[in-house]
């Protein structure tokens, strides 16, 4: 009988380590008891740092697309109540939607994420990805006429302000809106499905387009503190 039970704890223990070594999680096995005791008693591994994925990444470029959507608000929500059009101010956050949000934000996640998440997700993810790419087309016609409305060297008229005004809460609440769509479905499904080799040219990509990344940070940091603090 002991003979028995040893064996059937050895082909426990084999087949627990061949289902580990496939990365899925071994069902219905139980240890041996002797084997509980030392896991309860071994002492625990200390905490290590979570390194950063790339979903981090594009986190962190949502909060700062965010932040100078807020600023760009504010200089909006001025000019309507009468205040005279911040043009050096209002320039450098449109051009920051223009380089930035368009030039390298959406083609990180449209040259390189989505892609990915289409081919290893499922039906559900790729409905969202192409929800994604209609939005960014919206976008960025709204950026565009945002750019177009702006006269740098001349103030708005009542017509214009307004028009100005209501095109960045436009622009604002598609953005949010993608970035809702992202954060809770397809950043958290990239990470559960797309495999870490098929992301090993996303790093060098990602910092090929942030070249001006650190400038990006500094000037929306500096615009958002001017009028929202």
């Amino acid at each position: 009988m002991f003979g028995e039970r040893k064996a059937n704890s050895l082909e426990l223990s084999r087949a627990a380590g061949l289902l580990a070594m496939r990365g899925r999680a071994p069902r219905n096995l139980q240890c041996h008891p002797r084997l509980d005791l030392l896991l309860m008693h071994r002492p625990a591994a200390p905490l290590r740092p979570r390194m950063p994925r790339h979903t981090d990444h594009l986190r962190a470029d949502h909060a700062l697309v965010r932040r100078a959507l807020a600023a760009l608000a504010a200089i909006g929500q001025y000019s309507v109540v009468g205040g005279n059009l911040p043009a050096e101010d209002t320039a450098e956050l449109l051009q920051f939607l223009r380089e930035f949000l368009l030039t390298v934000h959406f083609r990180k996640e449209s040259d390189h994420v989505w892609p990915a998440l289409v081919m290893r997700g499922d039906d559900f993810c790729a409905g969202k990805v192409g929800d994604l790419l209609r939005l960014q087309t919206e976008v960025t016609d709204l950026v565009h006429a945002l750019m177009l409305l702006w006269e740098p060297l001349g103030d708005l008229s009542a017509a214009e302000r307004e028009a100005f005004h209501g095109t960045i809460e436009e622009l604002t609440s598609r953005v949010l809106h993608m970035q809702e769509i992202e954060e809770r479905w397809l950043l958290p499904a990239t990470d559960a499905a797309v495999p870490h080799d098929d992301q090993i040219d996303w790093s060098a990509a990602f910092q090929s387009l942030d070249q001006r990344h650190d400038d990006w940070v500094a000037s929306v940091e500096r615009l958002s503190s001017r009028w929202l603090d």
